[in-house]
């Protein structure tokens, strides 16, 4: 069983104040001292950070989600100075399927990255950058702008983007690609998708939002999710998905790039 958190703790407790049986529920900044203090907790220092966590770092307690409509789940956004809100989203989660298939790619990782990386996520990062993953995944020609980006955005506050792509098309138009990673044993999370969205939006207006997904699957099979979002600005789902394994050059056949020449060019 998950271990339930201090945070979890005093966001249930907000949860179960305001609940009044809607889709929606609106609470205040000083709920979070309040509910601490109806827990017997003490207030954290950085009352904020309760969002935050909840926002970009992990999913609502099971106690909130067991509450959502099927096929549903809640996350918190802002909807105004320290005023916030539950709301469901439509949402069916982006795990790597299990019998999709593969395309194999020569490995380009420097050998140093190999031997000195450090977390999952990090090296997932530095593997995609150099491998041109995000290029192969979109058919488009991108570029790395900043790792780890934090910034605020007006009506949501603070986020943190693992990476930030810009794109061009043969067209000549340019494309915004936020990028969340996760370890093989994480799992990407609503309302941090639904933030690489609002990053797209409020940091890069005129140009294309796309934002994609990337987690390991193995220590060389890598899935990547591309997403989108319903007219109602809410509900988000998995518009494409592909699995690529890096393999040394020398084994990916003549016949097997003949045969991924006749794949359908989804």
């Amino acid at each position: 069983m998950p271990r339930i958190t201090k945070y979890d703790r005093i966001i249930s407790e907000i949860f179960r104040t305001y609940n009044k049986g809607t889709d929606s529920i609106t609470f205040p900044r000083t709920a979070i001292a309040e509910a601490a203090a109806a827990q017997g907790l003490s207030a954290p220092k950085n009352v904020g950070d309760v969002i935050y966590t909840y926002r970009s770092r992990r999913d609502l307690p099971a106690e909130i989600q067991q509450r959502a409509e099927p096929g549903r789940e809640w996350i918190i956004r802002t909807v105004g100075t320290a005023q916030y809100e539950f709301v469901q989203v439509r949402w069916g989660g982006a795990q790597p399927s299990q019998n999709l298939s593969e395309t194999l790619v020569p490995d380009s990782t420097p050998a140093l990255i190999e031997r000195y990386r450090q977390s999952d996520e990090q090296a997932l990062l530095a593997i995609i950058r150099y491998n041109r993953l995000i290029d192969v995944f979109t058919k488009l020609s991108c570029f790395s702008v900043q790792s780890h980006l934090r910034t605020s955005l007006e009506g949501i506050s603070q986020v943190e983007i693992d990476e930030l792509y810009v794109g061009i098309d043969r067209r000549g138009a340019h494309y915004v690609l936020p990028i969340e990673v996760k370890s093989r044993t994480d799992r990407l999370g609503a309302a941090q998708v639904s933030n690489l969205f609002a990053l797209a939006e409020q940091k890069f207006p005129a140009l294309i939002p796309r934002p994609i997904g990337a987690q390991f699957v193995t220590d060389d099979l890598i899935a990547l999710f591309e997403f989108e979002r319903g007219v109602n600005n809410l509900d988000l789902s998995v518009v494409a998905e592909k699995h690529y394994r890096l393999v040394p050059a020398e084994e990916i056949s003549d016949d097997l790039i003949r045969q991924y020449a006749h794949r359908p060019d989804d």
